[in-house]
């Protein structure tokens, strides 16, 4: 009987999945393929799912973010190709609750105005290519992303005036800067972060490793930090303004991310709609003016296997720049 308890089960099990792709799709050739590539998806990212019901909402979320991909890649308006990535499997309101943040009203601190622009400006600046830039990290599952775009910075300041490139702690913000404004995994604004550098200096990230949740500040136990900076600054809050600024060193910013984003491959990101308020913070760590498409280049905190090995280009744009990543207010970089 349990044997053939089983066999029933396996039927019931195979009847359910070819009634929900059935009722997905009714091209059966498209369902075969995206089958193939939700097998392979899961193999890739070691995804296991608590239950076949789960199992099966998953491949329908799936087959949504091929459709998405799809658009992308078929749009001629696009400079920019996307592509399965860990994310296929999340919706865009999942992936936005781990991932993006709410960024909170800008709120000033410490940093004063950027000064005037001196008279040169280059036409192409990759502070990543100098090895001025830390190599992408991953905030995991913890709207942290604030607080890597700050560390990057700060790392960044540091090797320019040092030429030392540390391995700074993000989980140090998270944690201990609340008083200052910040929420943690809840989201946070990169001048705070700043400022709570300026007031408390910070650890590097092996004696203050990352632990992609909320935890109690440690700085009691371990003592200050020996990293400092010496004050920080705000980017005019225009496309020439941004670029003015990360003609100095790589600076912090935000923009507002659509679920096109998600899946980013490669190529000068462009979208056609991108009308929201800034949810997510970034590091700008050069730039192209003369490119057909000029455009900004930026280090994600989702791993390098995302995008361009962890970096994309977002086209400068226009007015507020690009999903508003040039003339939104949040934009800031540390002096070491």
């Amino acid at each position: 009987m349990k044997t053939i308890a089983l066999i029933l089960g396996g039927i019931t099990a195979v009847v359910l999945l070819t009634t929900l792709y059935s009722s997905v799709s009714p091209d059966l050739s498209a369902l075969s393929s995206a089958q193939v590539q939700f097998q392979e998806f899961k193999q890739r990212h070691g995804r296991k799912y608590s239950s076949l019901s789960e199992q099966l909402y998953r491949f329908q979320v799936f087959q949504e973010s091929l459709r998405v991909i799809a658009e992308v890649n078929a749009d001629p308006r696009n400079t920019y190709t996307a592509a399965v990535n860990q994310f296929a499997d999340m919706t865009f309101e999942e992936f936005s609750a781990y991932y993006l943040t709410k960024m909170p009203s800008v709120t000033e601190g410490k940093c004063t105005d950027h000064p005037s622009p001196s008279l040169h400006i280059p036409d192409t600046v990759n502070w990543y290519e100098t090895g001025k830039v830390q190599e992408p990290k991953n905030q995991a599952n913890c709207g942290s992303c604030w607080a890597f775009s700050a560390i990057g910075a700060v790392e960044s300041a540091l090797a320019i005036k040092t030429g030392q490139l540390p391995n700074l702690s993000e989980q140090e913000l998270v944690d201990c800067s609340k008083q200052y404004g910040n929420n943690g995994c809840n989201g946070g604004l990169m001048n705070l972060a700043f400022d709570y550098i300026l007031d408390h200096k910070i650890h590097n990230s092996q004696d203050y490793p990352y632990a992609g949740r909320d935890q109690h500040c440690k700085t009691d136990a371990i003592g200050e930090g020996s990293y400092s900076i010496s004050g920080c600054v705000k980017a005019n809050a225009t496309i020439d303004g941004l670029i003015e600024a990360i003609a100095v060193q790589p600076v912090s910013v935000a923009f507002h991310v659509t679920n096109g984003f998600m899946f980013y491959h490669g190529g000068v990101y462009n979208p056609w709609f991108c009308i929201g308020e800034p949810n997510h913070g970034v590091l700008a760590v050069g730039y192209n003016k003369t490119d057909k498409v000029p455009f900004y280049i930026v280090k994600n905190s989702w791993g390098g296997h995302w995008g361009e090995n962890g970096f994309f280009r977002i086209a400068m744009g226009k007015d507020k720049g690009t999903c508003k990543i040039a003339g939104n207010g949040y934009n800031y970089y540390p002096l070491a």
